[in-house]
């Protein structure tokens, strides 16, 4: 059993934004995130490597309140998108994106989905169930 949860984000339409993203995903890059899910799962302090190896990120500026996660598949860069919850060892994906270059994404505007998620989650419309890799 690991030390960390990951949770799905379903919104009040029954949708999963996270597994719509993943299902987008080559085989490749689909085995990869589930590696990286595992790994970071039975990892019982996530900041217990140095800063620059962690494998998630804080967001701030105007994705305050959102985390990203940190896979690298070749030279793309991917960021599963959610919210960090240290005091309960959760993971709540809210999307997911490709990011092209500094301040671009695919799908386009990813990074403020998420947020308008995480808005919802916390007026607690939608739910959330665990997410299996």
């Amino acid at each position: 059993m690991g030390f960390w949860k990951f949770k799905d984000y379903v919104t009040e339409q029954h949708r999963s934004p996270l597994l719509e993203w993943y299902g987008t995903l080559d085989e490749v890059v689909q085995a990869e995130f589930d590696l990286l899910l595992k790994n970071m799962s039975e990892t019982e302090n996530w900041d217990e490597v140095k800063p620059r190896k962690r494998k998630y990120k804080e967001l701030t500026r105007q994705h305050e309140g959102l985390c990203e996660l940190l896979l690298k598949v070749g030279k793309r860069s991917f960021r599963p998108l959610g919210i960090l919850r240290r005091e309960t060892r959760e993971f709540i994906f809210l999307g997911g994106a490709e990011k092209i270059g500094q301040d671009a994404s695919d799908p386009e505007g990813a990074f403020d989905e998420a947020l308008r998620l995480k808005g919802k989650f916390d007026e607690g419309r939608g739910g959330t169930r665990d997410y299996r890799y």
